[in-house]
């Protein structure tokens, strides 16, 4: 793994480069991690997956989006037009640095959500794989105020004056600006043409008539997963959760397509 920073020196990028074992290889994987809160948790296996891809003779992008991980700039910062041009960076860097000709977005989550907002405004990837995307930013934004009603309800001691004086809208932690706020709201993968791309979507069992409600691409194939949700912390695990089944299903999906 080579770790370096790339993209404007007044906005820095960090990104983990994982060569191919093969390094005649033209296939690419940009890796785009989740949102937030839900970064941290996902992490060990976003890795692993580099991991794995790398050795399945595919170079590896991971990187870190302005203002999240060890990027430039605070998490408030951000923005999903920022974010979107940090991701066509990294993609532009990966095919300069291994000459690469097929590039394959892959998502979890938000991340999952930013890579295809991306290839809608642009021809960016020639494959994408979104893992557990969110579909919907207003749903997305009352489960991250049920999370943080949860924590400051039951996980902190009283008395939480404190918590009345913080920034106007907080998960965990990350301030979400009011920028940012309606920028989620508004988002919705339903309106539009449908990407001419080969899609795989990566969705836990029972959701799958919720996806196909989505018209996310020409080309979609579902994969289920019984695994954990990897990207909500669980107290009582002292170990991460790496999804071995989900892990082995999307690079299986990369290297095949």
């Amino acid at each position: 793994m080579h770790p370096f920073y790339f993209g404007r020196a007044d906005r820095p990028l960090f990104g983990a480069y994982h060569a191919a074992a093969n390094p005649h290889s033209t296939k690419g994987v940009v890796l785009v991690h989740p949102f937030g809160h839900e970064y941290f948790p996902a992490y060990p296996a976003l890795q692993q997956l580099a991991v794995r891809l790398a050795r399945a003779d595919v170079h590896v992008l991971r990187f870190d989006l302005y203002g999240a991980g060890d990027s430039g700039g605070d998490f408030g910062e951000g923005g999903l037009e920022q974010w979107q041009d940090d991701l066509r960076l990294a993609v532009e860097e990966l095919q300069a640095m291994a000459q690469v000709r097929e590039v394959t977005l892959v998502g979890l989550r938000f991340g999952a959500t930013l890579a295809w907002l991306a290839c809608r405004e642009g021809r960016l990837a020639q494959r994408l794989a979104l893992w557990a995307p969110v579909l919907d930013g207003a749903g997305y934004l009352a489960e991250m105020r049920a999370l943080e009603d949860n924590y400051t309800s039951h996980a902190l001691p009283a008395p939480r004056e404190a918590v009345a004086r913080g920034p106007r809208f907080e998960v965990l932690g990350y301030p979400i600006s009011e920028a940012l706020e309606a920028e989620l709201a508004a988002v919705d993968l339903r309106p539009g043409p449908a990407l001419d791309l080969p899609t795989l979507v990566v969705a836990r069992p029972g959701s799958e008539g919720e996806v196909h409600r989505y018209d996310l691409g020409f080309r979609v194939e579902l994969l289920p997963y019984e695994e954990a949700c990897i990207w909500l912390k669980n107290e009582s695990m002292n170990e991460a959760v790496v999804p071995s089944g989900a892990l082995t299903a999307l690079t299986e999906w990369v290297v095949g397509s």
